[in-house]
Protein backbone atom coordinates (compact mmCIF):
# COMPACT_ATOMS: atom_id res chain seq x y z
CA UNK A 1 0.00 0.00 0.00
CA UNK A 2 1.41 3.33 -1.06
CA UNK A 3 1.51 6.21 1.43
CA UNK A 4 -0.57 9.23 0.46
CA UNK A 5 1.32 11.63 2.70
CA UNK A 6 3.14 14.47 1.06
CA UNK A 7 6.10 15.18 3.31
CA UNK A 8 6.88 18.48 1.61
CA UNK A 9 3.31 19.71 2.30
CA UNK A 10 3.46 18.37 5.86
CA UNK A 11 6.74 20.21 6.44
CA UNK A 12 5.17 23.45 5.22
CA UNK A 13 2.20 22.90 7.51
CA UNK A 14 4.49 22.41 10.50
CA UNK A 15 6.51 25.47 9.55
CA UNK A 16 3.32 27.53 9.27
CA UNK A 17 2.22 26.25 12.66
CA UNK A 18 5.60 27.07 14.19
CA UNK A 19 5.56 30.57 12.65
CA UNK A 20 2.06 31.20 13.97
CA UNK A 21 3.08 29.97 17.43
CA UNK A 22 6.10 32.27 17.53
CA UNK A 23 3.99 35.24 16.38
CA UNK A 24 1.45 34.48 19.12
CA UNK A 25 4.18 34.26 21.76
CA UNK A 26 5.79 37.51 20.57
CA UNK A 27 2.38 39.21 20.64
CA UNK A 28 1.85 37.98 24.22
CA UNK A 29 5.28 39.23 25.27
CA UNK A 30 4.62 42.57 23.56
CA UNK A 31 1.41 42.94 25.53
CA UNK A 32 3.30 42.06 28.69
CA UNK A 33 5.93 44.72 27.96
CA UNK A 34 3.12 47.24 27.39
CA UNK A 35 1.42 46.27 30.66
CA UNK A 36 4.66 46.57 32.60
CA UNK A 37 5.33 49.99 31.10
CA UNK A 38 1.96 51.12 32.49
CA UNK A 39 2.27 49.34 35.85
CA UNK A 40 5.66 47.96 36.85
CA UNK A 41 5.86 44.92 39.11
CA UNK A 42 8.69 43.05 40.77
CA UNK A 43 9.77 41.04 37.73
CA UNK A 44 12.39 40.95 35.00
CA UNK A 45 10.14 42.48 32.31
CA UNK A 46 9.33 45.46 34.53
CA UNK A 47 13.01 45.98 35.26
CA UNK A 48 13.83 45.81 31.56
CA UNK A 49 11.10 48.33 30.75
CA UNK A 50 11.85 50.79 33.53
CA UNK A 51 15.65 50.70 33.20
CA UNK A 52 16.10 50.28 29.45
CA UNK A 53 12.97 51.12 27.43
CA UNK A 54 11.69 54.17 29.28
CA UNK A 55 15.07 55.96 29.38
CA UNK A 56 15.42 55.28 25.64
CA UNK A 57 18.38 52.89 25.76
CA UNK A 58 16.42 50.27 23.79
CA UNK A 59 13.13 50.21 21.92
CA UNK A 60 9.98 48.29 22.80
CA UNK A 61 10.66 45.74 20.04
CA UNK A 62 14.10 45.09 21.53
CA UNK A 63 12.54 44.44 24.93
CA UNK A 64 10.10 41.96 23.38
CA UNK A 65 12.97 40.12 21.65
CA UNK A 66 15.02 40.06 24.85
CA UNK A 67 12.05 38.65 26.78
CA UNK A 68 11.63 35.99 24.08
CA UNK A 69 15.31 35.03 24.26
CA UNK A 70 15.26 34.84 28.05
CA UNK A 71 12.20 32.58 27.90
CA UNK A 72 13.69 30.27 25.27
CA UNK A 73 17.10 30.15 26.95
CA UNK A 74 15.50 29.39 30.30
CA UNK A 75 13.45 26.61 28.77
CA UNK A 76 16.50 25.06 27.11
CA UNK A 77 18.44 25.23 30.37
CA UNK A 78 15.65 23.51 32.30
CA UNK A 79 15.29 20.75 29.70
CA UNK A 80 19.04 20.10 29.83
CA UNK A 81 19.03 20.06 33.64
CA UNK A 82 16.12 17.60 33.72
CA UNK A 83 17.98 15.35 31.27
CA UNK A 84 21.13 15.58 33.35
CA UNK A 85 19.31 14.72 36.57
CA UNK A 86 17.51 11.75 35.03
CA UNK A 87 20.71 10.43 33.43
CA UNK A 88 22.88 10.78 36.55
CA UNK A 89 21.59 7.67 38.37
CA UNK A 90 22.41 5.50 35.35
CA UNK A 91 25.95 6.86 35.26
CA UNK A 92 26.55 6.43 39.00
CA UNK A 93 24.83 3.09 39.33
CA UNK A 94 23.75 1.38 36.10
CA UNK A 95 22.39 -1.58 38.05
CA UNK A 96 19.78 0.70 39.67
CA UNK A 97 18.00 0.91 36.32
CA UNK A 98 17.73 -2.82 35.70
CA UNK A 99 14.52 -4.53 36.85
Amino acid sequence: MKSTRNFQTDALSYRDLADASIRTLLEYLGNLVDQRSQEAKDDLISKLVTEQVKPGHIERSDAVQIAFLVLVAGNATMVNMINLVTATPSIESPSALTP
